[in-house]
């Protein structure tokens, strides 16, 4: 039995079926910048962060403050997807009080649907996770955060995966 596990499992490989990985490079920001990001706001209120305590894990966060009121919206277009259904999902916390925070999927079947989750953040580590199923028809999909903040509201973003369902 185990030798038939492991024969079907190395012709999923093979065949580049990978099930349950992360496809997203630095999804934990651990680079110390947004680089492999699109960021549409000041760079100076949403920043990656190195602060253990405001981290999911390891160092580094997706991190926004301002002293007014702003939007900004972190972004990526990832290309060469198999047509399927994906999971994106992201850890949040953060003070609350946002207009609106929310986790987003677009460009996935050449329809111009937006599919997306609302975040909700309750306080200092009181970490939760959202996600969204995306229905991949086009081999591709542009996943993000968009944040409409009031003045002073600050948040961490962290763990951002793209995982492949089937």
């Amino acid at each position: 039995m185990k030798k038939t596990l492991t024969a079907i499992l190395t012709l999923l490989f093979a065949a580049g079926l990978s099930f349950g990985q992360n496809l997203l490079n630095d999804s934990s920001f651990e680079s110390g910048n947004l680089s492999t990001w699109n960021l549409t706001g000041d760079s100076a209120d949403c920043y990656a962060e190195k602060n253990k305590g405001n981290a999911h894990s390891g160092e580094w966060s997706y991190h926004y403050w301002k002293k007014t009121a702003f939007t900004a919206s972190l972004d990526k277009k990832i290309t060469g997807l198999s047509n399927g259904t994906y999971k994106l999902s992201v850890w949040s916390m953060g003070g609350g009080g946002e207009n609106a925070i929310k986790l987003f999927a677009r460009g996935f079947d050449n329809s111009g649907k937006e599919i997306s989750a609302q975040i909700k953040n309750t306080g200092w580590k009181k970490w939760k996770q959202y996600s969204i199923e995306i229905p991949v028809q086009n081999g591709e999909v542009e996943i993000g955060i968009f944040v409409d903040a009031n003045k002073e509201n600050w948040g961490n973003l962290d763990d951002i995966e793209l995982v492949k369902l089937n």
